[in-house]
């Protein structure tokens, strides 16, 4: 099974009450469907850093038990 990945964007207040937008990553289906389970939100801050981790995700076309692995290795 194929499986597409997307940039997730939120947007989560502080403490302070500032705004700040995050950006994680979504899971899809061979036909589309959202796969929640495998969501990851709240991963980076900067968009581009998350545009790259989906694209790396796509063309290496991963397996959505192992992004949290490979998610945990981008942050380090």
């Amino acid at each position: 099974m194929k499986y597409t990945y997307r940039v997730r964007t939120d947007r989560k207040i502080a403490e302070e009450g500032t705004e700040h937008t995050v950006y994680g990553i979504e899971v899809l289906s061979e036909t589309g469907e959202l796969l929640p389970e495998y969501t990851i939100p709240d991963l980076f801050c900067q968009w581009q850093r998350a545009e790259e981790l989906v694209k790396l995700c796509n063309e290496l076309e991963l397996e959505p038990i192992h992004l949290t692995a490979v998610a945990e290795d981008a942050l380090v």
